[in-house]
């Protein structure tokens, strides 16, 4: 059966040097990144996934925002549900509507949203034509893109971006790439950009990398958003605290700065802590920051290795970051998310340290490090393929953590039925089609094969 494409009405829109328009698939994903869990008012138990398909390699003339509403999708087992050693269940149909999808450009990266009164609004950097920030309001599962310039299901062109002021004077400031983003409680949303912007523009000289903010509220970027970061190279994620962003380094090797931090009040210069002086990686990716503060998660690339650091005075002036623990992580660490344990007086149980759950795509393993312990207490290599974004909903005494699978286009389901137990996570259910199946339906594990998915 050959896919449905998305907005047929948007077809004389845009168009390859064919003439032809090449929709993305309606109800798949295709090289997912970017992905958010959001709790659902009409189904509480289930909620909505956000998902960023990135279109990498750029079959398609766009790549897409999706709304996948849990409760609809047909077979997902309930939380708790799955026994040990039951297996996880291959679920093609995500059952999505013409309006739980819209249009964006290719190579999104990371997604992140907060509440705007009865609406989450997203925003999810991408490295496509215009270096793009979308903004996609979301009712539920249901998308519209209302950023000025967009249309309601495009989003791909009407977005605040973050090279705009290229052809303005030397070209500065502008931040290439952009790749990462993190939001404030407050509604301060911070970008990181893989590049740096040269001066003049394509003469690789006088780079200089910059970290990109702007009101959530009232979106839009100028001259005023961009702080510089020097010239130490480009930025892959951003953890946002009251007082001060947190933003790691990539492709920081040989000598490079491992986080930067960002003083939101503007009366600090960025301060550079010299953790790399302590523990070297050839780059930081994902990062995570506590709620109250006190500690800071990163995935580190080569030595792979999730780096533990106290953060003490978080809204001084100059907090003090110190290393406390490296752990080696599996090959390709990417992403991580945060699952906090406070006290439970209807147990009778204590505060307990938090988990970092942390995706690693080369090796294709999904990780969960219990810092009471100090260590790994649960590794599934069942995920997919390339394990990239990670998110958590939060179900009673227990988790469920959805996982984007770069590699094979899906997003995998995890549930851990106690966080005091979090050696028992185990995978459920991986949703949608594999995205080979759209390349080659032919291929033995496609359901147009007429065979089962393994």
């Amino acid at each position: 059966m050959r896919p449905l494409f998305l907005v047929p009405a948007l077809a004389l829109l845009a168009c390859n040097s064919q003439g032809i328009t090449r929709f993305p698939p309606a109800n798949s994903l295709y090289f997912p990144t970017g992905l958010t869990y959001a709790p659902s008012e009409s189904a509480p138990d289930k909620g909505v996934v956000y998902v960023a398909s990135a279109n990498f390699d750029r079959r398609f003339d766009y790549g897409t925002i999706s709304a996948i509403d849990l409760s609809k999708v047909p077979g997902l087992p309930d939380f708790g549900t799955v026994a040990e050693g039951q297996g996880a269940v291959d679920l093609t149909d995500l059952a999505l509507t013409p309006d739980q999808q819209v249009l964006i450009q290719s190579f999104a990266g990371e997604m992140a949203g907060f509440r705007v009164g009865d609406r989450l609004r997203l925003f999810n950097p991408s490295r496509g034509e215009g270096n793009y920030v979308h903004m996609v309001e979301a009712r539920g599962a249901a998308l519209t893109c209302t950023f000025p310039g967009s249309s309601e299901h495009d989003c791909s062109t009407g977005s605040p971006s973050t090279t705009a002021l290229e052809k303005v004077g030397t070209g500065k400031p502008r931040a290439p790439e952009p790749n990462g983003v993190g939001i404030s409680d407050d509604g301060q949303v911070w970008v990181t950009h893989l590049s740096g912007a040269d001066s003049p523009v394509g003469s690789l000289k006088d780079i200089e990398a910059y970290a990109t903010f702007f009101d959530g509220k009232d979106p839009g970027i100028t001259a005023d958003s961009f702080i510089s970061l020097g010239g130490t190279g480009g930025s892959n994620s951003v953890a946002v605290g009251h007082r001060w962003a947190f933003i790691t380094g990539r492709f920081i090797s040989p000598k490079g700065l491992l986080v930067r931090m960002v003083d939101r009040l503007r009366t600090q210069p960025v301060l550079t802590p010299g953790l790399e002086n302590v523990y070297q990686v050839r780059e930081a990716r994902g990062v995570a920051l506590s709620s109250d503060q006190s500690r800071l998660y990163i995935a580190g690339r080569s030595p792979d290795t999730l780096l533990v650091i106290d953060v003490a005075s978080p809204e001084s002036d100059s907090p003090l970051l110190t290393v406390v623990r490296g752990v080696p992580l599996p090959a390709g660490a990417n992403e991580l998310a945060l699952i906090e344990r406070p006290a439970d007086p209807a147990r009778g149980l204590p505060a307990r340290g938090n988990l970092v759950v942390v995706t690693s795509s080369i090796d294709s393993v999904v990780s969960v490090y219990d810092e009471d312990l100090g260590q790994f207490v649960a590794q599934l290599s069942d995920v997919g393929t390339q394990p990239y974004a990670v998110s958590v909903q939060r179900v009673g005494v227990g988790a469920r953590i959805f996982v984007s699978t770069f590699g094979d286009g899906r997003v995998a389901v995890l549930d851990m039925p106690d966080v005091n137990a979090p050696q028992q996570t185990r995978t459920v259910a991986r949703l949608g089609l594999q995205q080979v199946c759209l390349v080659n339906p032919a291929d033995v594990a496609c359901p147009q094969a007429g065979t089962s998915s393994p």
